[in-house]
């Protein structure tokens, strides 16, 4: 993908992701719910996490996740959620056009996030990544039937099999990943994309 393609999909995610806000943020009583795409390296929103990075509250530079991930990447897509103002966390990933999965492969909540935000940000990024690839099935006519949370960390794993992904050991020959199929997806994921669909 070339920088002016890739540009110009961030500036849809980023349009998508601050509608759908809207939508997710009723749906789980959430009225500061802010949802974005940062554009660029320099952007705030990757100072922001950087500097959450700096105060212990997240484990991994997410400067270092977004940019060198992108280069195998056909289709990035990246989100930060904000909630009362402040930056909680981000899920960097992918959209593989060509096996219709939708990718997560960085996902990461701040230690000391809002206690609304608890049992929440898995589902705000899920139905986030879905009203992205709502869009593009609408726009460039791509069927996605899974989602794909590439090389979950362990303490992860239990909270994701109780969401209903099953582990692949072997997910396309890139390792582990925790995988459902859409239409296996809990209520609280689907509906934040039904103004979408």
């Amino acid at each position: 993908m070339s920088d002016e393609q890739k540009n110009k999909f961030l500036k849809l995610q980023d349009l998508v992701f601050s509608l759908s806000a809207n939508s997710i943020g009723k749906q789980h009583s959430l009225k500061t719910l802010k949802l974005a795409a940062p554009l660029n390296m320099n952007d705030e929103m990757i100072k922001d996490l950087c500097f959450l990075r700096d105060q212990g509250l997240l484990k991994y530079d997410a400067s270092l996740k977004i940019f060198p991930m992108e280069i195998d990447s056909p289709h990035p897509v990246r989100l930060v959620v904000y909630y009362t103002g402040k930056p909680m966390g981000y899920a960097f990933g992918n959209m593989d056009i060509v096996n219709g999965t939708v990718e997560i492969t960085w996902i990461e909540k701040r230690k000391d996030a809002h206690p609304d935000l608890d049992c929440q940000f898995l589902a705000i990024a899920v139905g986030s990544y879905l009203a992205y690839a709502a869009t593009l099935r609408r726009s460039l006519g791509v069927p996605f039937k899974q989602i794909a949370l590439i090389g979950a960390v362990e303490g992860a794993r239990k909270y994701y099999e109780r969401c209903g992904f099953r582990s692949v050991s072997n997910y396309q020959g890139r390792g582990e990943a925790m995988v459902i199929p859409l239409e296996n997806l809990p209520n609280g994921f689907k509906n934040n994309v039904n103004i979408f669909l």
